[in-house]
């Protein structure tokens, strides 16, 4: 998993960016409305990646040990997606955190 790469995403970036993200706890102050934003390299292209891909890149990322991670310390239900935007000759891609609300706490 060190080295692999999902369509040109470095996998073994994002996960430390989330875990780095959950354990410092800064994700409080990059929120904003209820949402963080990880920006991604552009992709050098002139269309959109298929719903096929979309998914696929959606799948692997939320299978990541650094989300798991993400999740734990926050403490809250959290959504996350990949997102992308065309511009002028690339690919804009990220990734979009939603924290939605907070955790039932259980009591043990």
């Amino acid at each position: 998993m060190f080295f692999k790469k999902v369509h040109g995403i470095q996998l073994w970036k994002l996960n430390l960016r989330f875990k780095k993200l959950g354990l410092s706890r800064s994700w409080m102050e990059e929120t904003k409305n209820g949402v963080i934003q990880l920006f991604l390299d552009p992709i050098e292209t002139d269309r959109y990646s298929s719903p096929e891909v979309q998914a696929e890149i959606n799948e692997v990322i939320n299978e990541l040990e650094g989300v798991e991670t993400f999740r734990l310390c926050v403490f809250k239900e959290c959504k996350i997606l990949y997102k992308e935007q065309l511009t002028d000759n690339a690919l804009s891609r990220w990734i979009e955190v939603t924290i939605l609300e907070e955790k039932q706490k259980l009591i043990s």
